[in-house]
């Protein structure tokens, strides 16, 4: 391991004095380069937005970033989603999406894209079809008595 002395310096904090207090540290030279020159963490350039669609259909979501180079992560409330059939995730260039098939009503939550620096959350709002009323057989009595039988 390559070590640095660093030494970090501060006036005095008592009154009228003024001669300066002096600590010492050593440090592994990875630890100080990543000190002084960190990279500069990733942020929104577009934010998640939220949105409604409809059940048994998709739904898209999208956040682009500072960086081309940097990966994000997406969540559904606390739960960690991967590639599959149910979620696709692709990147073009700084923009990533997460595109949801086969909505469900379940789908319905939060999303979140991170990336690890920042997070973006949006709600996903799935609309369920309209309901149908099926019917063995409906009797109809007035002057005349009729029965409707489904086939």
């Amino acid at each position: 391991h390559s070590f640095k002395s660093v030494v970090l310096s501060r006036p005095s904090q008592l009154p009228g004095e003024t001669k300066r207090v002096q600590w010492a540290a050593c440090l592994p030279l990875k630890t100080l380069n990543t000190l002084t020159t960190g990279t500069a963490p990733v942020v929104f350039k577009k934010e998640l937005k939220s949105q409604e669609a409809k059940e048994g259909g998709e739904a898209s979501l999208s956040c682009e970033v500072s960086s081309p180079d940097h990966k994000v992560t997406w969540w559904k409330g606390s739960t960690l989603l991967t590639q599959g059939e149910k979620y696709i995730m692709e990147q073009k260039a700084t923009t990533h999406i997460l595109i949801i098939h086969k909505l469900i009503m379940e789908d319905s939550g939060e999303y979140t894209c991170d990336t690890g620096d920042q997070k973006s959350t949006a709600t996903l709002t799935v609309k369920g079809n309209r309901a149908h009323l099926h019917l063995s057989s409906v009797c109809v009595s007035h002057f005349l008595s009729s029965c409707l039988h489904p086939s």
